[in-house]
């Protein structure tokens, strides 16, 4: 059985024995595994395998067809008909034919009845894609098993992704945001700093002092002398 790596069958069913397929040489089985749902189906002629993802399914099916007592009631009209036929027409080259074909007619209902009644199915849908198996017998019980074991594995697998991708998405408190909060307070305090020098400066008085040069002197003393 092609299993990929860390994969572990889980369940399987068959059309003939159920759950107990997998000891069983059922020619038509599908096969639970921890990731996938997989259809093994074998014939004289060739082999046929399908496979799908647990993720992918979307609705799971089971089937049962039961013959109503309409069926039955059918069946014992056409025997009926048929005794009529050989006892009241009175020519016996047409009612011998006639009886015959009312007597074969119930039979083959009879038999439908006896065979529809214990057929089922279970399908799994993905999307437009189905996989699924008849089943034999009154095994409706072991399909319910099936189905429920299935959308257990479902919910287990769903569970533990979703968990990954919350571990992923955790934000995470990186350390620069406190250096950034000392830059601004550091800011802030130089701000106030230069409040504080503002405020001195209507405080200052421009005072223009001009200092005489030596040249200058020297021509004020020459000027006093004359």
């Amino acid at each position: 059985m092609p299993l990929m790596g860390n994969e572990e069958i889980e369940m399987s069913f068959g059309e003939k024995h159920g759950l107990e397929a997998e000891s069983m040489s059922d020619q038509k089985r599908i096969v639970l595994t921890d990731r996938r749902l997989m259809r093994f189906s074998r014939s004289a002629a060739n082999k046929d395998m399908a496979f799908m993802s647990l993720e992918d399914i979307q609705v799971a099916e089971v089937q049962r067809t039961f013959s109503g007592k309409r069926l039955l009631l059918r069946i014992a009209l056409l025997w009926a008909g048929a005794g009529s036929a050989l006892a009241t027409i009175t020519f016996l080259p047409l009612a011998i034919p006639l009886a015959t074909v009312l007597a074969l007619a119930g039979g083959y209902h009879l038999l439908r009845y006896l065979s529809v009644s214990q057929e089922g199915t279970i399908l799994f849908h993905a999307g437009q894609d189905e996989i699924g198996i008849s089943f034999d017998g009154d095994m409706a019980n072991q399909a319910y098993t099936f189905v429920n074991h299935f959308f257990y594995l479902k919910e287990a697998l769903s569970s533990a992704r979703e968990t990954n991708e919350g571990q992923l998405m955790e934000p995470v408190i990186m350390p620069v945001a406190v250096e950034e909060e000392h830059g601004q307070e550091t800011t802030e305090v130089e701000e106030e700093t230069v409040v504080v020098q503002d405020s001195v400066t209507p405080m200052e008085y421009d005072v223009e002092v001009i200092l005489p040069t030596s040249g200058q002197n020297e021509e004020n003393k020459t000027s006093e002398q004359a």
